[in-house]
């Protein structure tokens, strides 16, 4: 699935502008425009999609975090009832 969407993420910004330059109003825009403006959306793309990939996973890694210390204050509880 990662790398579908990684696919995804690099050839839907030149899709998108192919389809945009391929309105009539369009026609006799130069090929280099399409270039210019295709790669940097394709980076941003690429970029922002990235950061929202290390956002999950620092998300996931903060929300076991918190589990483990949940588990281990359940644990250091369970102890001192038997203790005392």
């Amino acid at each position: 699935m990662r790398v579908i969407a990684t696919l995804t993420m690099i050839f839907l910004p030149g899709t998108f502008m192919s389809s945009v330059f391929g309105m009539a109003m369009l026609d006799n825009a130069p090929w280099w425009l399409f270039v210019a403006l295709t790669i940097p959306l394709t980076l941003l793309v690429i970029a922002i999609w990235s950061v929202w990939q290390s956002f999950d996973k620092i998300t996931r890694y903060l929300q076991k975090f918190a589990y483990l210390q949940k588990f281990r204050r359940r644990q250091h509880d369970q102890v001192k009832e038997h203790v005392v």
